[in-house]
């Protein structure tokens, strides 16, 4: 479980940091629905670690 926080937490470092980034603008909306994507991604995985533990 602290190493999908520990990811989330980059993730929106990486977000955070990139933000400054003219270049990151102009990949803004594909970027963030990659983001998106990866993180509905780990949050089934992390729903289903979470089934086989209990």
């Amino acid at each position: 479980m602290k190493e999908i926080f520990q990811l989330l937490g980059v993730l929106f470092f990486l977000i955070l940091s990139g933000s400054c980034n003219s270049l990151w603008k102009k990949e803004e909306p594909q970027f963030l629905a990659r983001v998106g994507e990866s993180y509905l991604l780990r949050e089934d995985v992390a729903q289903l670690l979470g089934k086989d533990m209990s």
